[in-house]
């Protein structure tokens, strides 16, 4: 008769840690993609524990998966009233009651002890969709000085945004595009930062500070102020190109737009620019574009250089500036190094 009733509470042993074990597995597991059955299992493992740290975790994974979980809530406060998950709750409802005295006092309070994003992006998001956006802005603003982290950074540049606070974002992620520009490539931590960054340049109309973040879209916005022939606005949004090759296109918008502009306080970097371009392409187009302008403005220093460099646009340059000593010279030699009677013949005319 003893040996049956200690089996029997054996196998009842066994049975219950079972259970327990399958609970534990499908709360933990369902987390991220069944929050109404992760919630029902960790209540459940409540009931047959009594442990407090599954209550909690039933109440937030039933609050991801909308249940009504006042009575939860109920037992959790009856056992532990001063529990921070009932306090963090407490605030949010007093929001919800649109108590916003209240709620920012019992918040202020509560984050001067905990640092809790979950509890400061709530508040935030909640406040700014009743409308009250500099509210929100200050509760992250607060937040980012309390506990400066890239947490705290990211709420408090999402509420900027959202209250059109471009340049402060701008001026906040600064470092972080330096950084980028620095490593020539974007960390995966700092990637969200540069999105913002890029969508407070655009709306700013900086388009001069977007090249590295965004060329496609800078490239686009180039081109349509082409179509629209708004050289001044390219002109400005290209000051800041880098000059290398890796650019060369964007190098390339900004030296028609200068040569459209066809100012005389643009023709030393219409010069440079241009010799810069053909070092970095070999393309003589770029030689005769700017050979044209030069003439156009009597920039002859610069115009001898260039004949060094072509002997078509050496004949053109002598020609053109009435140089008919140096062309006579410069046919003489081309004849003799080619023997070639005709250039002789040129020379002498």
């Amino acid at each position: 008769m003893y040996w049956g009733k200690l089996i029997l509470i054996l196998l009842a042993s066994i049975t219950f840690a079972d259970s327990i074990d399958n609970l534990r597995l499908n709360a933990m597991l369902n987390e991220n993609n069944n929050a109404k059955l992760s919630s029902e299992s960790y209540l459940k493992l409540y009931d047959e524990t009594k442990l407090k740290a599954y209550l909690e975790n039933g109440i937030k994974q039933g609050f991801i998966a909308n249940l009504n979980m006042d009575k939860a809530v109920n037992t959790l406060r009856d056992i532990d009233k001063d529990n921070n998950l009932i306090k963090k709750l407490d605030i949010v409802k007093l929001v919800e009651q649109k108590n916003y005295k209240q709620a920012k006092k019992e918040y202020y309070k509560f984050i001067s002890k905990n640092e809790d994003f979950t509890l400061a992006n709530a508040m935030s998001k909640e406040l700014f969709n009743q409308g009250l956006k500099k509210e929100a802005l200050q509760i992250s603003k607060d937040y980012y000085k309390k506990y400066s982290n890239l947490y705290s950074l990211y709420l408090y540049i999402e509420m900027l945004m959202a209250n059109e606070k471009y340049k402060d974002v701008v001026k906040l992620t600064e470092e972080f595009n330096k950084t980028a520009e620095e490593n020539n490539k974007v960390d995966t931590e700092l990637a969200p930062f540069l999105l913002m960054r890029l969508n407070a340049l655009k709306a700013l109309n900086m388009w001069e500070k977007t090249i590295r973040l965004d060329p496609k879209g800078y490239s686009e916005q180039i081109l349509k102020l082409f179509k629209e022939k708004d050289y001044k606005n390219i002109k400005e949004y290209t000051k800041l190109v880098p000059i290398n090759p890796d650019y060369s296109l964007f190098l390339l918008y900004r030296l028609e737009a200068l040569y459209e502009l066809n100012n005389s306080s643009d023709i030393d970097e219409i010069f440079s620019l241009g010799m810069k371009l053909y070092e970095f392409t070999n393309n003589k187009d770029i030689l005769y574009t700017i050979t044209k302008k030069l003439l156009e403005f009597n920039k002859k220093k610069e115009l001898y250089e260039i004949a060094n460099l072509d002997d078509e646009l050496a004949y053109k340059v002598y020609f053109n500036l009435k140089e008919y000593k140096k062309l006579s010279e410069f046919l003489y030699q081309k004849a003799i190094k080619e023997n070639n009677n005709s250039y002789l013949i040129e020379s002498y005319i």
